[in-house]
């Protein structure tokens, strides 16, 4: 349910807002329960619950040759957003343009938009959702959709505009709050975020997503004991996510309590040990506590998962590649690995007695405008412990 950085980013958040039904007319008359009436029922109904279900069951009514047109162009999009939910880009793509080209619909084009914006494509996406909002301007998800998109190209203006459309259309629909939300903590505006987070409408603010991502939002405004109890609620509500142990480490780190940030990034460790992120943090707040590092740890956790990002991370501590090496894969990988590297090379500078050079670098984190990442937080907290250092 929680996906790092996916707040895209919780980022987290698109939801297939696929809202129509086939009609199936019986094409003969004492034949109700006909093999391909079931298959075709099966494959609209469980294309979210039971994705394979769905296309083996739409692949075989497609197969039968007795829909209707109408039917097939609804078959045909049911069977892209299986695809899309088995994260098969390119395939429902094939199927949403068939489905589009027997019988354009509003669902398909929303659920190609998807489709499209999975696979990086924004001006295609945007076309979608344009053509979607033409066929029927009062359809709330998507401006939904269409402001994720702006949100990801870095149009806050246009996104928060869509979410605002969104939500005055269906005003109990909580997604387009939720992803207003998550623009504004990518945008740094962190108390729009936590009064979308708080607000009245059904959002399900107990929920470890809702606590998760304001926890987030309360890290930003260095708010920390607030964000501690936002997760800690979450982790009460559920113990098995690594995600959210994860996240309070972060906090505690903020903080300065090393040893209870320790604890929690073993428990993330247990519960997810192909995620290097809790380990890179476990070996900086071992070292950052007194202890000594555990480098093997660092070692070993590759064999369990080597990754373009953040696997250079984990061999710049571990001795294995040069902080300008380290630097030049972050930069391949965008703006905020930049952020990250900067950060981790600065706590490598700091565990090994050059805070000079760790400030530096802390700042470099923070002038990145990642304004939403652990990292980012982490930085400001290591520079707020540095100036108080110096008043001393």
């Amino acid at each position: 349910m929680l996906e790092r950085r996916e707040l895209k980013v919780p980022l987290s958040i698109f939801s297939i807002c696929f809202l129509f039904a086939v009609c199936i007319v019986a094409a003969f008359a004492n034949s109700c329960s006909a093999t391909w009436m079931i298959q075709a029922q099966e494959c609209t109904s469980l294309a979210d619950e039971n994705p394979n279900q769905a296309i083996r069951s739409c692949t075989a009514a497609l197969n039968s040759g007795k829909l209707s047109t109408h039917d097939v162009a609804a078959v045909y999009s049911a069977r892209g957003v299986a695809y899309i939910n088995l994260k098969k880009s390119q395939m429902a793509l094939e199927d949403l343009n068939q489905s589009i080209s027997v019988e354009p619909h509003v669902e398909a084009f929303n659920s190609r938009g998807i489709a499209y914006d999975m696979l990086g494509d924004y001006a295609h996406a945007l076309q979608d959702y344009d053509e979607a909002i033409r066929l029927e301007p009062g359809n709330a998800h998507s401006y939904n959709n269409r402001g994720l998109v702006y949100s990801e190209k870095g149009d806050e203006e246009k996104a928060i505009r869509d979410f605002d459309k969104a939500i005055s259309l269906k005003p109990d629909y909580a997604e387009p709050l939720t992803n207003r939300a998550g623009t504004y903590l990518i945008y740094g505006e962190y108390d729009k975020a936590i009064q979308d987070w708080t607000t009245d409408l059904p959002l399900e603010h107990n929920s470890p997503a809702i606590l998760h991502d304001r926890a987030l939002a309360y890290n930003g405004k260095k708010e920390y004991s607030r964000a501690l109890d936002d997760l800690t609620h979450a982790v009460d509500m559920m113990p098995n996510a690594a995600e959210l142990y994860y996240a309070r480490a972060a906090t505690y780190f903020n903080l300065g309590k090393f040893d209870l940030a320790i604890l929690d990034c073993r428990k993330a460790i247990s519960l997810s040990p192909t995620d290097l992120y809790p380990v890179i943090w476990c070996y900086m707040m071992t070292a950052r506590n007194g202890a000594g590092a555990d480098v093997n740890a660092l070692k070993l956790s590759l064999e369990r998962r080597d990754t373009p990002w953040p696997t250079p991370v984990v061999r710049m501590f571990a001795g294995q590649m040069t902080p300008e090496e380290l630097l030049k894969a972050a930069k391949l990988e965008g703006k905020s690995s930049v952020c990250e590297a900067n950060f981790y090379i600065g706590e490598d500078a700091f565990i090994h007695n050059r805070p000079g050079d760790a400030k530096t670098l802390f700042q470099k984190a923070v002038s990145s405008g990642v304004l939403n990442s652990l990292e980012y937080f982490a930085a400001r907290a290591e520079l707020d412990r540095m100036m108080k250092i110096q008043a001393h």
